[in-house]
């Protein structure tokens, strides 16, 4: 039985959909455009997202880091937490089929990521807006930092979705690229306390 989610997303700041919005009508190659993510405490939780198609290694851009100011710019992938995304864009990307812009098999991670690499394989790119802030509780969704749910979708997904767009590549480089990211996930859910990481993720 799937869990009731928890809330992971506060209000957004005054002037947030706004920001994003300007920031699509000035920029007609835009495709979509994302605010600055923050946590509890103001913290920047991220602006955008990049991955490595050859390695698979996955980057939230701007963790931890001081909030950017300034005028959108261009990133690779903007994360889909509160996103405002171009409805010509979407159409374009789907056909026409608007309900098939969200890989549903992706429903809790990398969807963004995904959506994101078509759009720009469409000829759209994306914008992390500085003005625009939101807040968010990062994981809340699936339990918290530590849940299970968090590593084992996280790593499916990220498989997932390398399969789909990752660099063509032979079967060695392959089967390192999985290794890898199994690795680093079987890693993130051993720096969590045993009592915390339930029975798929415990040994």
């Amino acid at each position: 039985r799937r869990r009731r989610p928890r809330r992971c997303l506060r209000l957004p700041e005054p002037g947030c959909a706004s920001g994003l919005i300007a920031a699509l009508l000035d920029d007609p190659a835009a495709g979509a455009a994302g605010p600055v993510l923050t946590d509890g405490a103001d913290r920047v939780e991220g602006y955008g997202l990049r991955c490595d198609w050859r390695t698979g290694r996955h980057r939230v851009l701007g963790a931890g880091a001081a909030p950017p100011e300034g005028p959108p710019f261009p990133v690779p992938a903007v994360p889909f937490t509160a996103p405002m995304v171009r409805w010509r864009a979407i159409e374009t990307v789907t056909g026409g089929a608007p309900r098939r812009f969200l890989d549903e098999a992706l429903f809790a991670y990398f969807e963004d990521l995904d959506a994101c690499v078509r759009l720009a394989k469409a000829g759209w790119g994306c914008l992390a807006v500085p003005g625009a802030r939101c807040g968010h509780e990062g994981a809340a969704s699936q339990g918290g930092a530590c849940a299970p749910d968090r590593f084992y979708y996280g790593a499916r997904n990220h498989l997932r979705v390398m399969q789909m767009h990752g660099e063509p590549a032979g079967t060695l480089l392959q089967g390192l690229r999985r290794a890898f990211i199994v690795s680093m996930y079987v890693g993130l859910a051993k720096t969590c306390p045993s009592s915390s990481r339930g029975p798929a993720v415990n040994g």
